[in-house]
């Protein structure tokens, strides 16, 4: 957007089950990210969670 561009380094990744909702969205001080892309697992019964922090490069 607007020509910006920005950097992400993989912190974790998570299998989160359908109702493992606050658990998608809810920072802790251990587990603190910038962006988490979601896909589902390979059986369609759980989440897979990629957890990103923003770097400088």
């Amino acid at each position: 957007m607007n020509d910006n561009t920005w950097h992400y380094a993989v912190s974790g990744t998570e299998v989160l089950q359908p109702t493992q909702i606050e658990e998608m969205a809810v920072k802790t001080p251990e587990n603190n990210w910038d962006l988490t892309l979601f896909t589902c697992t390979t059986t369609g019964q759980a989440r897979y969670a990629l957890r990103c922090v923003r770097t400088d490069e």
